[in-house]
């Protein structure tokens, strides 16, 4: 009936409260545990078998199957709706950074208003302070890696956007370097996104990134035209 769309969407919306990611990822978690061999057999297939497979295809049956099981079914679509709200790291590169400095842009206007009306401001909302990339690995290790590496053993299809993932996190890490961030801070943040691959990560792609010197004229062009803007 028109109510219960009404009370999907509802629902789902609500759920793209960052506040819920906790809640979203262990219920999810435990769908996943539940099947675990099943889901577990489907990635591993869908990595190795490149022409169709009567074993893959029976098994992504079984997965199909058990998505439609009620609770299941709640969970995985507010999930999905949860993930697509903040999607654009796991975007190409250009997408990616677009969206992340309209979104950056948007809070500087907000901490303008803040500072002509002398309020607090939070700390992203600074144009001056601020530092774009390196919000972005934050947003990206806390929120953004945990939510997709259940979503891909759940459905391996979306392994490209995982692939994405990693990529930007990467260039995002050699924007940083090029504002001459702490070194220690610097090298604690290299280490804990070393940890935070898994299989799925390109690694000549990403070795070239690390190894890639960050445009530092372009960085110190930024920072003054966001000075010019206040």
């Amino acid at each position: 009936t028109q109510r219960d769309v009404r009370q999907v969407i509802i629902f789902a919306i609500l759920h793209t409260d960052p506040g819920l990611q906790l809640e979203l990822l262990a219920e999810m978690w435990g769908h996943y545990q539940n099947r675990k061999e099943l889901f577990d057999m489907v990635q591993e297939l869908s990595r190795s078998v490149k022409e169709e497979n009567g074993i893959l295809v029976k098994a992504q049956k079984e997965v199909e199957d058990y998505f439609w099981n009620a609770d299941v079914k709640y969970s995985l679509r507010n999930l999905l709706v949860h993930v697509a709200d903040n999607s654009y790291s796991l975007k190409p590169w250009d997408i990616c950074s677009h969206w992340a400095n309209a979104l950056s842009e948007e809070f500087f206007k907000q901490g303008d208003l803040e500072r002509n009306y002398k309020m607090p401001m939070q700390p992203l909302n600074d144009r001056v302070r601020a530092n774009v990339a390196h919000a972005q690995i934050v947003n990206i290790q806390r929120i953004i890696v945990p939510q997709t590496k259940l979503l891909v053993q759940l459905l391996p299809e979306l392994r490209s956007c995982k692939h994405h993932m990693w990529l930007n996190l990467w260039r995002w890490i050699v924007k940083w370097k090029g504002s001459r961030p702490d070194h220690e801070e610097l090298h604690r943040v290299l280490r804990e996104v070393k940890e935070l691959h898994d299989e799925d990560v390109p690694e000549e792609e990403i070795r070239a990134l690390e190894h890639h010197e960050p445009d530092e004229h372009h960085e110190g062009e930024e920072r003054r035209h966001n000075k010019q803007k206040i």
